[in-house]
């Protein structure tokens, strides 16, 4: 997969193997600029807002949203599948 964001609050998810768009999701945070997939299968997103937000990407529905202090660079999963932003 490929995600795509940016300066926007739409990002969309891609399929590398032929090129195709299959989520176009609305995220309504600015600047979504990191993305994880998780061991779940679900995706992590950060934005500027300080908001991680976590999707399925079966269906492109929101799952959860969670508040930081700051605004978020990068996402990591630890091996007991904590998230770790920063």
């Amino acid at each position: 997969y490929l995600a795509i964001g940016g300066n926007q609050s739409n990002f969309s998810i891609w399929e590398m193997e032929n090129y195709t768009q299959i989520l176009r999701m609305n995220s309504n945070s600015p600047n979504v600029c990191c993305f994880l997939l998780l061991k779940n299968g679900n995706l992590a997103t950060g934005s500027g807002d300080m908001l991680v937000k976590i999707w399925n990407l079966n269906n492109g529905n929101l799952l959860r949203t969670f508040n930081t202090v700051s605004g978020i660079v990068s996402i990591q999963q630890l091996e007991n599948e904590n998230l770790v932003s920063i």
